[in-house]
């Protein structure tokens, strides 16, 4: 990002700036216009005015230089074995709920830091002493959820729980609610990962099985039982391939997929009404058709601060080759219906490794996507690498638009789960360590990445 400012006489009121093409934006008429573009060589014409009249257009070139990758400071976070760190900003400071491994005793963890630019001091609490994984924390009414996802028999009964703070900045257990929700994990035949979402002023999520997505909206702001859920079961003609995510786009639940059968491909189920009540309420919209093989490992979608929904996508390319491909799909408007309102693009090359175990998005203030993934290698499975991509701009349409960072190669024992977020000034954060329990071959610490700038 560029700011530009010019010097001129007799007190110019009204400005217009008009810049050479691929800035964001190409006109503007800021007295001090900051504009996004990528590395190139550009030209641009700038006129003042005042009551008296306008000046003649004052002509001006200049080049931008490629932005060169971010460097990331580690920082342990917790020692002990644990399971799928989830980062994210809470009154202004870098805050982290995770699970520490069933070997070790399973509780629900939440770390905040003491300083806006976070250190070694953070204050720690126990959320729940129960087996959960704390899946895709949100914040709902300026307070912290999550879906805690039970494993097994470690944590009778199997229901899926909803997890919610009573204060916005909660300090001890007292602070939290948890609650049964209408989704028990005996009904499905896979392991369920369920992602919290919030709509129309309620929490919404999904959970799945082989031929069904599982939606649950609660019936009330505050739900307190699994008896303040509507439970709707969608049949998928097809197969449903990793957890279908909910999102809320222009106040009405949206469930994001991805389909496994046939070509495949990634679509949105647009509910007609703010509260659905049965599965008739969605209407089925495509994203984009599958570039990857019958295994879609991972997606991610969010609605950017400017209210533009953005879908990212990992796997492996057909007919390309073994490695990770990512795709990234940014809506061209704020309710996008189908294909023709998306538009898809590859961030990179491939990366190194040939399993994708998780993808996430954050995005700064102006509405910058971050992409985090992390990828393993399915040969040799302690060998992990944690990547991140950065784009330049709010709404990227090219691979040219984002810088690539590895953040690091890692040693685990089974899939590991990664985060990322951007603090109050966009210094951006990425957290990552263990996935599941693994058998405990392999002890990774909670590790979080603070970029060495603000983007």
């Amino acid at each position: 990002m560029i700011t530009f400012s010019a010097n001129a006489l007799n007190a110019p009121s009204a400005w217009s700036w008009d810049f050479d093409g691929g800035t964001i934006p190409e006109t503007s008429t800021d007295a001090s216009p900051q504009v996004t573009l990528k590395s190139g060589s550009y030209t641009g014409t700038v006129i003042a005015s005042n009551a008296a009249g306008a000046s003649a257009p004052f002509e001006f070139s200049f080049d931008a230089s490629p932005i060169s990758p971010m460097n990331f400071s580690t920082i342990s976070i917790a020692g002990t074995p644990h399971m799928q760190p989830n980062v994210f900003i809470l009154d202004g400071r870098a805050t982290i709920i995770y699970s520490l491994r069933p070997s070790t005793n399973g509780a629900v963890m939440f770390r905040r830091a003491r300083d806006p630019i976070p250190g070694f001091a953070w204050d720690e609490h126990t959320i729940s002493t129960k087996t959960f994984i704390p899946s895709k924390v949100i914040l709902y009414e300026d307070r912290v959820a999550f879906i805690g996802t039970p494993r097994s028999s470690l944590n009778p009964p199997n229901m899926v729980r909803l997890i919610y703070a009573l204060t916005d900045v909660p300090t001890s257990a007292t602070d939290w609610r948890e609650i049964g929700t209408p989704v028990d994990q005996e009904w499905i035949s896979n392991r369920i990962d369920a992602r919290v979402g919030a709509a129309a002023g309620r929490f919404a999520f999904c959970a799945t099985e082989d031929d069904a997505i599982w939606f649950a909206q609660s019936t009330v702001m505050w739900p307190l039982s699994e008896l303040d859920f509507t439970l709707i079961t969608i049949p998928l003609t097809n197969g449903l391939e990793q957890v279908p995510d909910t999102v809320e786009i222009d106040g009405r639940p949206n469930i994001f997929y991805g389909d496994t059968a046939g070509t495949g491909g990634y679509f949105i189920k647009r509910a007609t009404t703010p509260y659905p009540t049965q599965a008739t309420d969605f209407i089925t919209y495509p994203i984009m058709t599958d570039e990857f093989n019958s295994t879609t490992y991972n997606f991610a979608l969010a609605v950017a601060p400017n209210g533009v929904p953005v879908a990212a996508f990992t796997g492996q390319s057909v007919g390309v080759g073994e490695y990770i491909k990512l795709r990234v799909s940014v809506a061209t408007s704020t309710h996008p219906l189908g294909t023709a309102d998306w538009t898809t693009h590859a961030v990179g090359p491939a990366y190194g490794f040939t399993t994708a175990c998780t993808t996430t998005l954050a995005f700064t203030s102006d509405s910058i996507p971050l992409v985090t993934l992390m990828t393993r290698d399915a040969d040799a499975p302690f060998a992990l690498s944690a990547a991140t991509a950065l784009a330049d701009r709010a709404a990227p349409t090219d691979p040219s638009h984002w810088v690539l960072v590895n953040a690091g190669e890692f040693v685990g024992d089974s899939d590991l789960a990664i985060s990322g977020a951007f603090l109050p000034n966009d210094t951006p954060l990425i957290a990552w360590g263990q996935g599941g329990d693994g058998g405990g071959l392999v002890e990774n610490p909670v590790l979080l990445g603070v970029g060495d700038r603000p983007w």
